[in-house]
């Protein structure tokens, strides 16, 4: 079976592709952190220590370049001192929810305004160590453990997209945590070191996106952008007649080939043709996710060369019968 012959096969499903699929829901991404370290002062709502406000100059740093739309906080000051240098970066006035009603209220009440009124944008939350996991469960992710007393530097990105269950990564963000902070857990498929910044997370899925609309749109600049040349693409397909799975690499060359043809027969895939992104690790420097497309399923390994993330590595399977 030469690459030809799997690039017109991937052109037939694509012209398959069912025109009245549901639309595409934009994605939407929100970053939660606990507030920053307090000082050692009496009374239910202290201010930030010395390192609460290094911490803080470090959130906004980190989150610089991750278009922050809408900045949340509780009433005390200690979220709202710690969001103030990311809200001020960004233009923004932090939209204050109180904590009332209990955890579960809380977080429903954070979950519905953020769906209602900042869809398909990039959010900040900063809570409390146990108001965090209460907006987590209340967006549908996986169970996460109220962080622990000394436990400042994790930083969780959510990301919803469409009807599929969220993805959520867990990062770390300024000055480690002490080595007897603790530790927490957390249901979710995820494995390794977490990610250095949601700038990073969002960036990552963009390259993956960018992989699987170069196919879809016929758009070779996309591959370039997002696909390094020396990349390694092998998978496994069935023909429909066939029980049997083939296996074939396809060459960055032949990436450009199947855009070219694609482009040229018209078949471009409807923009509400299925592409999910499930992101399980990212670092600073590699990172891997699942790509959940017409044809089937492909996971990607991914590197950040100079300032850009870009695919690697391809292994990808049509969908079992």
């Amino acid at each position: 079976m030469t690459c030809v012959k799997t690039t017109l096969a991937f052109l037939t499903m694509l012209a398959a592709a069912p025109m009245a699929a549901s639309a595409q829901s934009p994605t939407t991404t929100v970053i939660l952190v606990r507030h920053a370290e307090k000082a050692d002062e009496p009374g239910a709502d202290p201010v930030l220590s010395t390192a609460g406000e290094a911490r803080a100059r470090a959130l906004a740093e980190a989150l610089r370049g991750a278009k922050v739309s809408a900045v949340v906080t509780t009433p005390f000051k200690r979220t709202n001192l710690t969001a103030a240098p990311a809200a001020a970066a960004a233009g923004l006035t932090p939209v204050v929810v109180p904590v009332s009603g209990g955890l579960a209220a809380y977080g429903a009440a954070v979950a519905d305004m953020i769906r209602n009124r900042y869809a398909g944008r990039t959010v900040l939350v900063v809570g409390h160590s146990n108001t965090i996991p209460a907006v987590i469960t209340a967006f549908g992710g996986p169970k996460v453990n109220d962080l622990c007393e000394h436990e400042y530097s994790t930083m969780y990105t959510l990301t919803l997209n469409g009807s599929a269950p969220p993805t959520v990564v867990a990062s770390h963000y300024g000055a480690p945590d002490p080595a007897d902070a603790g530790s927490r857990t957390m249901t979710m498929p995820m494995s390794g070191p977490p990610a250095p910044s949601a700038a990073d997370s969002a960036a990552v899925r963009r390259a993956v996106l960018d992989y699987v609309e170069g196919f879809y749109e016929g758009d070779s600049t996309k591959f370039v952008r997002s696909v390094r040349p020396d990349v390694f693409k092998y998978g496994f397909w069935r023909p429909r007649d066939s029980t049997t799975y083939q296996g074939e690499q396809m060459k960055f060359a032949e990436f450009n080939e199947f855009a070219n043809r694609v482009k040229a027969s018209g078949h471009k895939a409807p923009p509400t043709t299925r592409k999910e992104v499930t992101l399980f690790d990212v670092q600073d420097r590699t990172a891997s996710a699942k790509l959940t497309a017409y044809w089937g399923t492909d996971y990607l390994l991914l590197g950040k060369f100079g300032d850009r993330w870009m695919v690697s590595s391809v292994l990808w399977q049509s969908a079992p019968r």
